[in-house]
């Protein structure tokens, strides 16, 4: 496929040298750094998605209850603790 990029001039100048010192064509180049930053992206993606547990599954009746639990400990919150 092609495509057009507008690119910063020292940044085009930088992966140009790039490439050429290592005996590479341009587009071989762009599509290796593009390549690798896309394995980088998915890998650390793909990480911190794993140390999360998975959000279990709470039903609405349930999910009142809960609200329901959290409004009557609430309620019996003595606010002059609070300024102590």
């Amino acid at each position: 496929m092609k495509t057009t990029l507008e690119l910063p001039d020292d940044l085009f100048r930088e992966m140009k040298s790039a490439a050429a010192l290592r005996g590479m064509k341009l587009r071989d180049f762009v599509i290796i750094a593009i390549s690798e930053q896309l394995a980088r992206m998915k890998k650390q993606n793909s990480s911190w998605s794993r140390r999360l547990p998975p959000a279990p599954r709470v039903s609405k009746t349930e999910l009142k209850r809960i609200h329901r639990l959290i409004e009557e400990d609430s309620e019996r919150i003595d606010t002059e603790d609070w300024r102590r």
